[in-house]
This record gives structure tokens, C-alpha cells and sequence, in this order.
């Protein structure tokens, strides 16, 4: 298993910040470490992996919305082509104001692949 700090994304200015963990992938049986960037002030997100999934390891996510919660930022965006072409995941990540740790699931939308299922995960925030 790899350290889940080698995935790397080039971070934004700014915003909520960047967080790293790993993730199981829908059709996947192994976890991958896994690094997300959230813009909050440019609405943008960037997921990126230790491994190439899909042929590619950083990815910009698509139909971004970022909303600041009393507690917490809520990202919602899609990503198309993990962890297959003509796969597309819908992603809510919510992270922690205080605490440094974000919660999320992805969720594969339908697909001709039979591709299917949600995934949670955590990530903790880069120092």
C-alpha cells in the first residue's frame, strides 16, 4: 500500500484547500490515495492520483458548485472518464471548517459500462 501523501494536485490560491486521503474506486477492489483541490473563490475543483486512473492522474472536475456552510464548505462536481471512458461520478465533499477533515461520497451515474455503486471516504486538510 503507498502513502496516501505521494497523490498530488496542484493546489489553487484559494479557497477551502487542498486534502488528501484514498479511495476505493467504483469497480476498483484496492483503495488509491487520492488528492483533492478546492477553489472556493474560483468555484474549482482538481482531484488528482498517486497512479494513473483512466490513463491520466489529475483531473478538473466539471458543474462545480462550492456553497460556505455555517460549519463547512459543500463541493459538488462531476467528474467524466474515472475510473472508465463514458463513466461520469457525481462527488459531495464536505469540509470541515475547523477540524482539517472533509467527508464525501461519489456516486457513478448510469452508465452503459455496468459500472455502479457509491463510495464514501475521508480526507485530511495539507498543512
Amino acid at each position: 500500500m503507498t502513502d496516501s501523501a505521494n497523490a498530488q494536485v496542484t493546489g489553487f490560491a484559494g479557497g477551502p484547500g487542498n486534502y488528501h486521503g484514498s479511495i476505493t474506486l467504483p469497480g476498483d477492489q484496492e483503495s488509491s490515495p487520492i488528492a483533492i483541490s478546492l477553489d472556493g473563490a474560483g468555484q474549482a475543483v482538481k482531484v488528482g492520483f498517486e497512479r494513473a486512473v483512466a490513463g491520466s492522474t489529475e483531473w478538473q472536475a466539471i458543474d462545480v458548485r462550492i456553497v460556505e456552510r455555517l460549519k463547512f464548505f459543500e463541493a459538488t462536481f462531476v467528474t467524466s472518464g474515472i475510473p472508465a471512458e463514458g463513466v461520469d461520478l457525481a462527488w459531495r465533499v464536505n469540509a470541515d471548517k475547523n477540524d482539517g477533515t472533509a467527508a464525501g461520497v461519489l456516486t457513478v451515474r448510469p452508465n452503459d459500462k455496468r459500472i455502479t455503486g457509491e463510495k464514501g471516504f475521508t480526507l485530511t486538510k495539507d498543512s
